[in-house]
């Protein structure tokens, strides 16, 4: 079953790499720009943020500023999917695009993956188990739902959630900078790590979003 293939690809030794060159490789978009974490920090800002550590670790990236939930928050992850396909026609070495969000799951820092079976979600999948094992933070939360959240592009793609309280949101973007430096590390093999660490890992399994 679906949460058989979650646990299967999660125990692979998987692993990520951004490949050289110097165009952007990372797109950072805001699918609901309006949300706010801790109730006054606006997801735009906590963009700006990863932007400028991406950019302090040698990582060329682009930091998009449309605000798809303007017409509202239905349809915003379509327009983001819709726009980012054609960023990557403009970025050609782009890889990975982050939509970062205030968080829901009650955790600092969230890592969320869609696996709606309207698109090949596993590579998306391996990509943000490799980032979560690299992280090594039990704080992280992990977790899967059945939805496209905007991932359907032919890139990897990653939703990050940032705490939604005033500690947690400290916190999370506390995190960020161990975030943008797992981007940089390259694990070839994670097996024995693995052996050593208990992750906290919870799957969400979630029919709405």
């Amino acid at each position: 079953g679906r949460e058989t293939d979650y646990i299967s690809i999660f125990n692979e030794d998987n692993y990520f790499r951004l490949p050289p060159g110097d165009g952007v490789k990372v797109i950072i978009v805001n699918s609901h720009s309006s949300e706010k974490v801790a109730g006054d920090i606006a997801v735009a800002e906590i963009s700006d943020d990863l932007l400028r550590l991406l950019q302090s670790r040698g990582i060329s990236a682009y930091l998009d500023d449309t605000e798809y939930d303007a017409e509202g928050t239905i349809g915003a992850y379509k327009r983001m999917s819709d726009n980012v396909a054609r960023l990557k026609n403009i970025y050609k070495e782009a890889v990975v695009v982050i939509d970062l969000h205030d968080s829901d799951s009650g955790a600092p820092f969230t890592f969320t993956v869609g696996t709606s079976d309207n698109f090949a979600w596993q590579e998306n999948l391996r990509f943000a188990c490799a980032i979560y094992k690299l992280m090594d933070n039990h704080n992280a939360a992990f977790r899967m739902l059945p939805t496209s959240l905007g991932q359907d592009n032919g890139l990897l793609n990653i939703n990050i959630g940032i705490g939604g309280s005033e500690g947690t949101a400290i916190e999370g973007r506390e995190m960020l900078s161990s975030f943008s430096a797992c981007l940089q590390r390259y694990s070839p093999n994670l097996s024995e790590k693995l052996s050593e660490i208990a992750f906290a890992l919870t799957f969400s399994l979630v029919s709405n979003v």
